[in-house]
This record gives C-alpha cells, structure tokens and sequence, in this order.
C-alpha cells in the first residue's frame, strides 16, 4: 500500500485524487493521496471495509469535504457577508436526509474546521445500531451527543437536534423557511458555484490541450 500526502489544487487535482483514492486500489495493493488525516481515514476504511462500531468513528471515516474554507467561494463570502459567516458554525447541522425505513442517510454539516462537509451514513455499517430497533431516533440521539445542532426534516416531520425546543410543527417550519432564504440559500449557492468553476477549469485546460 502506498500513500502520497501533500496539497492538491484545481479541477483536475480533485478529479485525479477522488478517483484515486475510490478506486486505486485491488487485492494485492492500495494507493491513497491527500492530506495526513485524510489518508490515514482512508487507510482504516479499507482495513476495515467501512465498518465501525459507533457513529463517530463511522463520520471520521467517510467525511467528504464539498466545500473548505480556503474555496474562493467560502472566501468571498467571508469578505461580503459577515452576517451568514457569523451563523456557519462548527456542528450545524445543513441537511439531513431518510427515513424510518431507510438504512442509508445523507448528512451535510458544517466541520470543525468551518468546512461544508457531508456523509452517506449506512448504519448496517455501524455495530451500534445492528440491535437498534429505533434506529433513526438513536441516529438524531447521537449526533446530538456528539456535538450536533439545528433544524432537520426527519421522518416525515421537523426535528431539532442538540436541544429542546417546544415550538410546534409550523413554527419550526417557519423557522427553517428563514434560514432557507439566508443560511442555506448562501451555502448551496456556494456548492453550486465551485461545482461550475471547477467543471470550467477542466474545460478551459482541455481546450489548451494539443491532441495531435
């Protein structure tokens, strides 16, 4: 197994790294580049085919990064509107996605390190929730032990996590109305941004490309 650690920049980096680090590998051998800490997830991954025994190490090992802080776009917003930096905070919770009958959920937050990151979370994956019969209701128990926050659609019907609330249905619905025009209006915008600067970037590099 090798492992590369160092900087990657631009389209084409991201593309070369995520294919990589997805597929480079077979039975006999892996190859892994990125940063330390991603490489080291990346290696427990493998080891042990993305199979923990609780939520926090199973986060850790399958964290995405979709938008750093270092992006153009977070650093735009940041010199524009002090008032949405103010509310990107460490554990807010950005979406959370499934259901009751679902072993699979789609989760976007908000890191420590201020980055939007996401995870597909396969609790058939995690070993404390193999004898769970409430699976989904242990699920917002544990992001909430574990330092999570915020405002979710879940199961048919709005959740806050990481505290108490006794607004009802509506008021929460309005609540998250709100956020949908600031907040989360401003992080998707972003998302959407760096998806069509890098697709950009690798267009303009192939048009330079001499194929002859």
């Amino acid at each position: 197994m090798a492992n590369f650690e160092g900087k990657f920049e631009g389209a084409e980096a991201e593309e070369i790294k995520k294919k990589i680090n997805n597929e480079g590998w077979d039975e006999n051998a892996a190859l892994f580049i990125g940063k330390e800490e991603e490489v080291s997830n990346l290696v427990e991954k493998l080891e042990t085919e993305g199979n923990t025994k609780d939520l926090a190490t199973y986060l850790r090992l399958h964290k995405e990064i979709l938008l750093s802080i270092d992006d153009v776009e977070m650093q735009n917003l940041i010199n524009e509107r002090q008032d949405i930096v103010e509310q990107i905070r460490p554990g807010l919770l950005v979406d959370l996605r499934g259901g009751e009958n679902k072993m699979a959920f789609d989760l976007k937050y908000i890191d420590s390190l201020k980055n939007v990151a996401s995870s597909n979370v396969e609790l058939y994956r995690i070993s404390d929730y193999k004898d769970e019969h409430e699976k989904s209701k242990k699920l917002l128990k544990d992001l909430s032990d574990l330092g999570f926050f915020g405002l979710v659609y879940y199961n048919n019907r709005w959740e806050r996590v990481g505290s108490e609330s006794n607004l009802s249905q509506e008021e929460m619905f309005e609540e998250h109305k709100d956020l949908d025009r600031g907040l989360y209006s401003e992080i998707y915008r972003m998302l959407k941004g760096k998806k069509q600067r890098l697709e950009k970037e690798i267009t303009e590099k192939n048009q330079k490309e001499f194929n002859f």
